[in-house]
């Protein structure tokens, strides 16, 4: 069961590399799509900036790596042992180029949402 589903992911994964558009950038520094963004149903969904590179938490502890994949989507690999990583954050930009929404593809946009200043809630 665990290898047939294996064997679809890789396919899958096979056919969108062979679609992926090469040699774009992101259109943002990585910095300015790291926030706080929130789903009512999945709760919150933090980016950051770690080592020059973005990292996604979902909840208190589900952590993964953000790696450029083409333009505004990055291929999320979360760091759980065993996880596959065949996963992809896309963020929509608003019109004037801030990142409004982060989509984790099959899941409800998360809406970035303002923090709390440092000793506030």
């Amino acid at each position: 069961l665990y290898a047939a589903a294996a064997a679809q992911e890789d396919s899958a994964l096979a056919q969108r590399l062979a679609r992926r558009a090469s040699g774009t950038h992101p259109s943002l520094p990585l910095a300015r799509y790291a926030g706080l963004y929130r789903d009512p149903a999945y709760g919150d969904l933090r980016v950051r900036v770690e080592g020059g590179r973005l990292v996604a938490t979902v909840g208190p502890r589900l952590a993964g790596d953000l790696e450029h994949w083409n333009w505004d989507t990055f291929r999320l690999r979360f760091r759980e042992p065993g996880d596959r990583g065949d996963n992809f954050l896309t963020f929509a930009l608003g019109p004037d180029g801030t990142p409004e929404t982060a989509t984790i593809e099959g899941l409800h946009p998360f809406h970035r949402v303002e923090e709390p200043a440092a000793g506030t809630r």
